[in-house]
């Protein structure tokens, strides 16, 4: 494992602000380190050339986009065979938001067909290419991961943004739902999708939100420590060795006087978990229904059955879904007037090996989504960073806030940041890569 030090967002920008002919070299410099490592991961499923309409203007930073998200002009196939020759002819409303700020897109990251699973079948882990990166927003988190990109955009319905940055090791978001404009993003479930940025410095989120087209409006100085509830039902869950890493690592917070914390239990949290699922399922498929009717025979065989599953949730099993939302919603809300975060682990464990998953249930997957998709339903924001490694494989750890309390929770991620450093860490190849790259342009 090597450390990366030099991938602050922040100083990227400061430094290409005084240095503008700079950034192209950083741009072409990673996109040659792509075309020759990325065969190794897959985290692209398309990479595109430098556009010098930005040189001389904006914040020339280097990024890439989940291959659901529309760009004009550039192949977008939502990680689908049906969609492989797809050029979209508008950006998303998110994408047109950081173009206006002169961001550079590197190109699209792989993701599930259709956002609709938590493995990305096709992109492999940098740590380990043997193991999974998580997903969807797989190639996002493995793009962050390899130092390919400063910071990359995902997606986020039941865990999609926050499974494969804990898997990969790096700091993902999902913000709180309905923060960002959704337009031009191939929806799963529309009334649970968002849309959040990966990338390693929790300091950075900040920035990135703001391009995103988020207003920060939080300014109260961050109170220390900051009073945390640990959800022990989940806590419990996880493997053993995984409990003892994210022990080590709270009692380090702790010491530190980032946080004080007491462990809770919260009622029918495997109810919720089911709930997500059901509203997840059925949306998705109202999404499909014709696409899958006419095209059956183009989605992969787990999306089949996936959707063949969905199609039997029946009417009544929805609106009862929907309304236990309303009660677990006020649930998670009165939480958050005992406690500032409410902290989980993110996955009960590090990322399993693709020979170990090929003939799983799809039970199994959802037993790895209660860490996450509870809290999609209650439209929480919630963090995964880096907490440390197991077998040379990094854990993460999910930090929860109330609704539109993103900013806030990007500071406090940020406090655990500035007593931990396993959000620098690299694997070897791609950390030396991306050295060699920094030795040559910024020294």
């Amino acid at each position: 494992m090597l450390k990366v030090e030099d991938f602050r967002i922040f100083d990227l920008v400061n430094f290409f602000k005084k240095n503008r002919d700079v950034s192209r070299k950083y741009f072409e410099s990673l996109k040659d380190n792509i075309l020759r490592m990325d065969g190794k991961i897959n985290a692209f499923s398309e990479v595109v050339k430098f556009n010098p309409q930005y040189i001389g203007r904006g914040l020339p930073v280097p990024y890439s986009l989940k291959d659901i998200i529309d760009t004009a002009g550039i192949r977008t196939s939502y990680g689908s065979r049906m969609f492989s020759n797809h050029i979209p002819q508008r950006d998303a409303d998110i994408v047109k938001k950081m173009n206006s700020r002169g961001l550079l897109l590197q190109g699209k990251t792989s993701t599930h067909e259709f956002a609709m699973g938590i493995v990305t079948p096709q992109c492999r882990n940098p740590w380990n290419t043997d193991r999974i990166t998580g997903g969807s927003s797989g190639g996002s988190a493995a793009a962050v991961a390899a130092c390919f990109s400063p910071f990359s955009i995902g997606t986020d319905t039941a865990g999609s943004i926050r499974i494969p940055s804990a898997l990969c090791g790096v700091t993902g978001l999902k913000p709180t739902f309905g923060l960002f404009s959704l337009k031009g993003i191939f929806p799963e479930a529309p009334s649970l999708d968002t849309a959040g940025p990966i990338t390693r410095f929790a300091s950075d989120l900040p920035l990135i939100l703001e391009w995103m087209g988020a207003i920060n409006r939080y300014n109260d100085p961050l109170r220390k420590p900051v009073k945390a509830a640990i959800i022990e039902d989940l806590f419990l869950l996880s493997e053993k060795p995984v409990k003892e890493k994210i022990m080590a690592f709270l009692s380090r917070m702790e010491q530190e006087g980032v946080i004080q914390f007491e462990f809770i239990t919260i009622p029918e949290l495997e109810r919720a978990a089911i709930a997500e699922d059901l509203i997840d399922g059925a949306e998705n498929y109202s999404i499909h229904k014709r696409l899958f009717q006419e095209n059956s025979e183009m989605y992969t065989e787990l999306s089949r059955l996936q959707l063949k599953s969905s199609s039997e949730i029946k009417a009544h099993e929805y609106i009862e879904a929907n309304n236990f939302r309303k009660i677990w919603t006020r649930r998670i809300s009165a939480l958050f007037r005992r406690y500032d975060i409410l902290i989980t682990p993110t996955s009960p464990d590090i990322a399993p090996y693709y020979s170990d998953i090929r003939d799983k249930p799809p039970d199994f997957f959802l037993s790895l989504l209660k860490f996450t998709n509870p809290f999609n339903l209650s439209s929480s924001p919630g963090i995964s960073l880096p907490c440390g490694f197991l077998e040379n494989m990094p854990l993460g750890l999910q930090i929860l806030g109330k609704r539109m309390s993103d900013f806030y929770l990007c500071r406090v991620a940020s406090q655990f940041q500035k007593f931990s450093d396993f959000h620098l860490f690299a694997p070897d190849d791609f950390g030396k890569a991306y050295q060699e790259i920094v030795e040559e342009l910024f020294q």
